[in-house]
């Protein structure tokens, strides 16, 4: 066996990872689709798009709920400050929940949420509840993996998955909560997968927990810095990216806005789940190669990269051949301009199932700078695409079409900056220089 084959099975992410890590995430994932031919017949294309309206402000707070701080906790090599890292974490996640529900309630005195956001005067106090399950859900998911604990990964995903169908469908039924039936179940989700993971770490660590004191969180915030103030705002330029669609869409009303929310609840699904159980293995593993092996670092992203571009290829192919007849088919005859989405975002959403999971790369590496910039770049390139194809275009497929092809590009260039940002470290780790 030659070095770089033994090296390759000695970094590769294990078949065991995988069943259990794909198996939960893609039960998640089932969960979810066998529950949208319900809810598109219970729910309206508008009320859709008034959910996603919902959703776009939250995925803001989600990404700052921590701080970014989760990603941290895969970094120190000692338990106990793996431990702090996770209790900062999930301080900070209390911290940004109390503050939106201070934001919400002010911003809804002053009547300043008005027009598109007018859901959000409505039913922004469930922002905090989500906030507080889905940043929690974060750190403790780390922290999982951190432990090599892919069981507790896969049964918090079935349970967030199948606590927002159950929700979402039985809220329909209630005329008072039918409108915030949605908004209601996804924030029920979070608080039932971050339930099920603190109850789990809290059986295991919680004495080590309760030791943490006030300085040695001072302390790690200090080593960690870069995460909040320079991860954060990287990671919200990300969102700023992929809400994009919300933003132009919402021009032409909560009809088209809604197709394209059901798109981005079945097409993003597979990443969302699937995609980020293999990015949370990867960065783990990562995170130690990229200390004592580069080299095996190299090998794992090339090898992993490859293996997802396979496993994708027939599913969205598929999807981008027929998507207005399943979307249909399935969803009903209202439904049809949905799969006319589903055709564009499926190139899209493909080229990102191989890249999405291997983008945690330039973190783990310290390379904050290259993310950021990185980040303001898609952002101005997808925002001046999406702008000319609603001027010159004036249709919702125009906008989605042009949204598509600027993060064709995005996800590629990401993909060579982190090979050249490994390719780097290796060259470091080599004697002699």
């Amino acid at each position: 066996m030659t070095n770089q084959t033994a090296a390759s099975v000695r970094v590769g992410i294990g078949l065991r990872e995988v069943v259990e890590l794909v198996t939960g995430a893609g039960a998640a994932y089932g969960i979810v689709a066998a529950a949208s031919p319900i809810l598109t017949r219970l729910y309206t294309p508008a009320d859709f798009g008034h959910f996603q309206i919902y959703v776009t402000v939250f995925s803001f707070l989600l990404i700052a709920a921590a701080w970014r701080l989760e990603v941290a906790v895969l970094l120190p090599k000692e338990l106990r400050s793996g431990i702090a890292v996770a209790v900062l974490g999930l301080t900070a996640v209390a911290i940004t929940s109390s503050v939106t529900a201070i934001a919400w309630a002010a911003l809804t005195e002053t009547g300043l949420l008005r027009g598109p956001f007018d859901v959000i005067a409505h039913y922004g106090w469930i922002l905090p509840v989500a906030t507080a399950g889905g940043g929690a859900t974060a750190v403790l998911m780390q922290w999982a993996l951190r432990e090599g604990d892919y069981r507790a990964v896969s049964i918090a995903r079935v349970t967030q998955s199948t606590t927002i169908a159950a929700t979402q469908v039985a809220t329909a039924l209630v005329p008072p909560v039918a409108g915030a039936g949605l908004m209601l179940g996804d924030a029920a989700g979070r608080i039932a997968g971050s339930a099920t993971l603190l109850v789990r770490s809290w059986r295991a660590y919680g004495e080590l927990a309760r030791q943490v004191r006030v300085t040695e969180l001072r302390h790690l915030l200090i080593r960690y810095w870069r995460f909040p103030v320079i991860s954060s705002g990287s990671a919200l330029l990300n969102t700023a990216g992929n809400v994009l669609p919300t933003v132009f869409l919402a021009a032409f009303g909560p009809t088209p806005l809604g197709w394209f929310a059901l798109v981005d609840r079945l097409i993003a699904s597979p990443i969302a789940l699937i995609g980020q159980q293999i990015s949370q293995v990867y960065g783990a593993k990562a995170a130690k190669l990229a200390h004592d092996d580069p080299e095996g670092l190299r090998i794992l992203f090339r090898d992993l990269s490859v293996k997802l571009a396979w496993t994708g290829a027939l599913p969205f192919g598929g999807l981008a051949l027929a998507g207005p007849w399943m979307f249909a088919l399935v969803f009903g005859e209202s439904w049809r301009p949905a799969g006319h989405y589903a055709q564009f975002l499926a190139v899209t959403q493909y080229i990102g199932f191989f890249v999405w999971p291997l983008m945690p790369t330039l973190n783990i590496l310290e390379h904050q700078h290259w993310q950021l910039a990185w980040d303001i770049a898609r952002l101005a390139l997808c925002a001046g695409l999406m702008a000319a194809a609603a001027r010159f275009g004036g249709t919702p497929l125009w906008v989605v079409a042009a949204y598509a092809a600027g993060m064709i590009v995005a996800y590629v260039s990401h993909a060579v900056l982190s090979y050249v940002a490994i390719h780097r470290r290796v060259r470091e780790a080599m004697p002699g220089r």
